[in-house]
């Protein structure tokens, strides 16, 4: 089991939270809010999936939500991801009562081509292209 942070098309209510299997594979980290504010990235978006860059700035946050995903499924997200041109980093996420690490996909700076992706400044990706 792998706990991953999902800020884009693997969020409840995307294309591919649903693809790959919604809520049958999908278990949210927490019961109550499943939503989670990560500083230190910026969140850009192509026209059709979003992509997050690390900035080590704490005035820059993204929004995602974090589950729990076996293996089987972690491999195949694994496969999507990497050849979509992103990279895995882990981040460190402040709960209420204490702090966990979890798995996310990021890009690296020089990857964001910024006539091609643009800069979402809410660092929350809305739901399109559902």
């Amino acid at each position: 089991m792998q706990i991953k942070f999902f800020y884009g098309t693997l969020r409840k209510g995307h294309y591919n939270y649903e693809r790959f299997g919604g809520n049958k594979v999908f278990k949210p980290h927490s019961i109550h809010n499943n939503e989670y504010i990560v500083t230190g990235f910026k969140m850009y978006d192509n026209g059709s999936y979003p992509c997050v860059v690390y900035t080590g700035d704490k005035n820059d946050k993204i929004t995602g939500e974090v589950y729990h995903i076996d293996d089987g499924l972690a491999n195949r997200l694994y496969d999507m991801e990497i050849g979509a041109g992103y990279h895995q980093r882990t981040i460190t996420i402040d709960d209420v009562d204490r702090k966990f690490d979890a798995l996310m996909y990021v890009m690296y700076k020089e990857q964001v081509d910024n006539s091609r992706w643009e800069y979402i400044k809410n660092g929350k990706y809305a739901n399109k292209n559902n």
